[in-house]
């Protein structure tokens, strides 16, 4: 299937839109995350003009957990859909006092401990 100009043009500018949002969700600036992808100045608003190297655009959606699929096209994989649970959680257990948190805790932990393999907790 080939796309015309302006099919990519959405398909960049969307991936952009979805480039700021997880940036902003991480307060995070583009200048940092260039940065820690080890990317040059400027190198993400120029993907608005041309699509990025496989390799940047991977060390990017590292950086912003997610894949490539959505960052790209926003479809959402089994590794986004983990990511952003992990994400919602962490933001519920920062809201809890600390009685119900060690019962969230204590229960993982009864739970993680009678699914597969055994896991290793760190004694508080």
């Amino acid at each position: 299937m080939s796309l015309d100009k302006k099919q990519l043009k959405e398909i960049q500018n969307k991936m952009l839109e979805r480039l700021d949002d997880l940036i902003k969700e991480k307060n995070l600036t583009r200048a940092e995350v260039e940065r820690l992808a080890d990317l040059g100045n400027g190198t993400l608003r120029n993907w608005g003009v041309s699509f990025p190297a496989i390799d940047k655009f991977y060390r990017v959606s590292r950086i912003l957990g997610v894949s490539m699929n959505y960052l790209l096209y926003g479809e959402i994989t089994e590794i986004d859909i983990r990511t952003f649970q992990i994400k919602e959680i962490n933001t519920i257990i920062e809201k809890l006092d600390d009685e119900t948190l060690n019962n969230v805790y204590n229960s993982v932990k009864i739970y993680a401990e009678r699914s597969k393999g055994k896991v290793k907790w760190m004694k508080y």
